[in-house]
């Protein structure tokens, strides 16, 4: 990662919270394994993004700030 990176994610939590980060990349997490699925029919690597968006969502659910 990169400083410039850091920073741009540093804001989103000040903004929103590290859970707000998280739901926010869970939920594009989500959306990549839907596009994949639907537009390059490929259930494996949709599988992958899907099961990492359920990841990173439970982790969000855990996090208190």
């Amino acid at each position: 990662m990169n400083a410039e990176h850091g920073d741009i994610i540093e804001t989103l939590v000040d903004k929103i919270g590290a859970s707000g980060v998280l739901d926010v990349l869970a939920v594009v997490c989500w959306s990549k394994a839907q596009h994949i699925e639907e537009n390059w029919q490929d259930k494996e690597t949709a599988k992958t993004w899907g099961r990492d968006a359920n990841k990173v969502y439970s982790l969000s659910c855990k996090v208190n700030n």
